[in-house]
């Protein structure tokens, strides 16, 4: 299913700190001008289970979470919905976590805000990310393939 830049967005948030959940929700959704339903999930469990019933647009994952963290979950969003958009929010960023969400297939890495303007910023980051379009074809990763695999697979789509 593929919607276009002016329908509803569903964002599904997970993060383990349900005080800040239940601050992000009517705050992104006032944010949006009703322009996104938000979601929550507690941990990587119920993020899952709402992925497998509902179609979403865009998952935002803390990176500190018990069991499952965050990137790990990015790893399995990946594999079993790559077309999905994926950013990653933290409150401990460093150069590390960065570059495990990026590998890990996250387009966005953000820190978590801590004011009404950091707030602001947050949604317009993932309102640009939400409202791309959902690239078409194959999207994701592929083992053992040698390069004069991927050139013939590009002489044959004629790139």
């Amino acid at each position: 299913m593929i919607s276009d830049s002016n329908s509803l967005k569903t964002v599904l948030f997970v993060d383990d700190d349900e005080p800040f959940l239940e601050l992000l929700q009517p705050y992104m959704e006032q944010l949006s001008g009703g322009g996104w339903q938000v979601l929550t999930a507690v941990d990587s469990t119920n993020a899952l289970r709402v992925l497998g019933a509902q179609q979403v647009d865009l998952a935002v994952l803390d990176v500190r979470m018990p069991v499952v963290d965050g990137v790990q979950l990015l790893l399995l969003i990946n594999r079993k919905h790559p077309q999905l958009k994926k950013a990653v929010l933290s409150g401990f960023l460093d150069d590390e976590c960065r570059s495990h969400a990026f590998n890990g297939g996250a387009e966005l890495v953000l820190e978590k805000p801590h004011d009404p303007k950091g707030y602001e910023a947050l949604y317009a980051a993932l309102n640009e990310l939400v409202r791309l379009p959902v690239e078409q074809g194959f999207r994701g990763m592929l083992r053992r393939v040698g390069i004069e695999d991927i050139i013939q697979m590009e002489c044959l789509s004629r790139s």
